[in-house]
């Protein structure tokens, strides 16, 4: 039985490997993808910090006020809305550094 690994094969994936890390690397650059990313990542990282310290701030974590993300008792469905302005804030503050990063201010 013939080996199907060589070393030519071996040199053809690497080569072939390193122009499409290479295509894909210019790519980005050129679309300024890892700008994007990064101030994404950053508002991601502050909002969810801002979450944690309302969720961890409040009364009974997760129940007074309730994070949007529990269930809701039926008391609770007969108000309007369960999301608080303490959430949104959390929300908003993440856009708004991602916003900032993006026009860079």
């Amino acid at each position: 039985m013939m080996s199907l690994v060589n070393d030519n094969n071996v040199q053809q994936v690497t080569s072939f490997m390193q122009e499409q890390l290479n295509n894909a690397l210019d790519w980005s650059e050129r679309h300024q993808l890892r700008s994007w990313l990064s101030a994404l990542l950053c508002g991601f990282i502050v909002s969810l910090f801002h979450y944690a310290i309302v969720y961890f701030d409040s009364a009974v974590p997760g129940v007074s006020p309730p994070t949007p993300f529990s269930p809701r008792s039926k008391r609770d469905r007969e108000r309007s809305t369960s999301l608080h302005l303490n959430y949104l804030c959390a929300f908003g503050t993440g856009a708004m550094v991602t916003l900032f990063m993006i026009v860079d201010f």
